[in-house]
């Protein structure tokens, strides 16, 4: 049939045969439309590739118009040029639709399936729940256990699995890969006594490098007082918190979350949500601390946020201690080079300020009973001797604190505060 200058209103009047035939453009070479005996109408391009005809179905009228079965030639002519055969093309794409669908249809199966990722979902809510941790428990296993194991059955991770996981992380950080350890075996152990699996595969499995030394730094008298003028240094919030922590021996989540409506009573009332151990704490109020407190300022919260004695926009806590602890060492140094002592202060950490206070108050004569209900601690009232030593000692407590504050007072106003380079010696 001779070629035509094809337009709707033409397309519309050819009517079909007993036989399929074929409509060439006279606009644009190489483009047809195919009529079949059903009455359906095809776009199609004839081309040569390679030296044998090609023939690539466009789509079908009146769906694809005259307008676009042109445009679309046009490029189909330009892949034929460059060399491709676009019926390759799509048959490719249509591989890659299948397969893509195949991953969705795999991901939702999975979706119902006990991968590790839906077992830690679970653990973290029914195990972990109280955990004050779980946060940094989910960002740890989202970070380095998920994006390896995530769609993973938990039933298929063997040991082996787990021993080199273990290693590669080791090889980064090993102080926080014993942590991960410890999160990966105890979601494997629950796991267990759920029936999910039949063994833990971590099971006496040996935990990486070595257990990290004990600590026993604490602040000597003549560093006291330099902590003390550096913390003076800074402004609300970090300087009163310094000084709080160091006056009461408490946590710093303790006092950097602390609510004003925690503190009635001459005392600070933490439920135990609050606590390390879980179990609530009552931390009496010396009178250096009481007004201390009178003179901080009061944040309005906004609307459904908790009352905080430290915050800096009503709404969260106080964070970013790492730029703080810089913060205050730098004031350290910078005082100890005015007045000519070159080395810096012996590194410490905040959490160090604990152990300052229950050596000083044991210095000062303090019960051990008494200092360890200073700090929450159960120490020697756990075992047996809890069970039948109900007594609280917040009596003595508040003495030994009284005691710590006036011996802080004695400090700053010059009492035995030389500067000294040198370590302190471990508790006894």
């Amino acid at each position: 049939m001779p070629a035509l200058k094809l337009d709707m209103a033409l397309i519309d009047q050819i009517m079909p045969r007993e036989k399929r035939f074929e409509v060439p453009d006279a606009i644009t070479r190489g483009l047809y439309l195919a009529v079949h005996p059903s009455g359906n109408k095809t776009w199609a391009v004839r081309r040569r590739l390679l030296g044998k005809s090609l023939r690539v179905v466009l789509g079908p009228y009146p769906d694809l118009d005259v307008y676009g079965a042109r445009q679309r030639t046009k490029a189909t002519i330009q892949t034929i040029m460059k060399g491709y055969n676009p019926n390759n093309i799509k048959r490719a794409a249509k591989v890659a639709a299948k397969n893509e669908a195949q991953k969705l249809v795999d991901s939702e199966k999975a979706s119902k399936q006990d991968t590790l990722e839906n077992v830690m979902l679970q653990w973290l809510e029914l195990d972990q729940a109280k955990n004050r941790s779980i946060k940094a428990v989910k960002r740890a296993l989202e970070t380095n256990i998920l994006p390896r194991w995530g769609k993973r059955l938990i039933s298929e991770i063997t040991r082996k699995d787990c021993s080199a996981l273990i290693q590669e992380l080791a090889k980064k950080n090993v102080v926080g890969t014993r942590r991960k350890f410890a999160y990966l075996h105890r979601l494997f152990a629950w796991s267990v006594g759920q029936g999910v699996l039949n063994a833990n595969p971590m099971e006496n499995m040996d935990k990486p490098g070595s257990e990290p030394p004990s600590r026993d730094r604490y602040l000597s008298d003549s560093e006291i007082v330099e902590f003390w003028k550096a913390a003076e240094k800074m402004d609300y919030p970090f300087g009163p918190i310094l000084h709080l922590l160091l006056l009461t021996g408490a946590r710093k989540n303790e006092i950097g979350a602390l609510t004003w409506d925690e503190i009635k009573d001459g005392a600070i009332h933490l439920v135990g949500l609050r606590t390390k151990n879980g179990k609530p704490h009552t931390i009496p109020l010396s009178p250096m601390v009481e007004k201390l407190i009178s003179k901080l300022p009061h944040i309005k919260p906004v609307q459904g946020a908790k009352s905080y004695v430290f915050t800096t926009n009503g709404r969260s806590s106080v964070s970013g201690w790492t730029v703080v602890k810089r913060r205050l060492d730098r004031f350290i140094d910078n005082e100890r080079k005015k007045i000519g002592v070159a080395e810096g202060m012996p590194s410490f950490r905040v959490h160090d300020l604990r152990r300052t206070v229950a050596n000083g108050m044991l210095k000062l004569g303090c019960q051990q009973q008494a200092v360890e209900t200073c700090l929450g601690h159960v120490g020697s009232r756990s075992g047996i001797v809890g069970v039948y030593q109900t007594y609280n000692f917040e009596a003595e407590s508040r003495v030994a604190l009284e005691k710590w504050a006036a011996h802080i007072t004695h400090l700053l106003d010059g009492g035995k505060a030389k500067v000294v380079d040198m370590r302190n010696q471990k508790v006894g």
